[in-house]
Order: C-alpha cells, then sequence, then structure tokens
C-alpha cells in the first residue's frame, strides 16, 4: 500500500511541528502527549511512502521515540517526588 506523497510530506511536516511543540511544554506529561503523536504521525509515512520521504519519516520517527524515552524518564521522576511531597 502506498501513500501519496503530498499526504506523506504533511504527516512528516506535522510530526515535526509536534515535536517542536513538545520540546517547548515544560510539564512532562504534555511533552510526552506531543512527543507520542509525533511518532504516530511520523509511522504512518515511514511505513507507506517512498523514496527520501521515507527517509525523512524515518528520522523524525526516531528523534520522537528516543525524546520519548528521555521524557518518560523524567516524568517518572517527578510523578515520584510528587508522592513524596504528598506523603
Amino acid at each position: 500500500m502506498k501513500i501519496a506523497p503530498s499526504s506523506a510530506g504533511a504527516l512528516t511536516w506535522l510530526s515535526v511541528i509536534l515535536l517542536i511543540a513538545g520540546g517547548s511544554i515544560g510539564a512532562p506529561d504534555g511533552r510526552l502527549f506531543c512527543l507520542v503523536l509525533a511518532a504516530l504521525l511520523a509511522a504512518i509515512p515511514f511505513l507507506f511512502a517512498t523514496g527520501k520521504r521515507r527517509l525523512f519519516a524515518g528520522f523524525v520517527l526516531g528523534i520522537a521515540v528516543i525524546a520519548g524515552y528521555v521524557t518518560y524518564a523524567e516524568g517518572d521522576a517527578a510523578y515520584g517526588a510528587y508522592l513524596r511531597q504528598q506523603r
């Protein structure tokens, strides 16, 4: 199954915008939401596009996954600090 090049480009650029928006959010939960959404949107062109669009979508997907992993660790630590404060 193929995806139209314009659709692949639009999804990839929307993923880039979500990566930038997620990076500007201070709360780990909000940042993780944006990064997961960016990864999901980048996965579609990575799986179904061809050529350079697929390569670019894979690059964006990789950045989103790595940033999401780091953000998840930060969020886990922040949640632990919140629980200690509430006791």
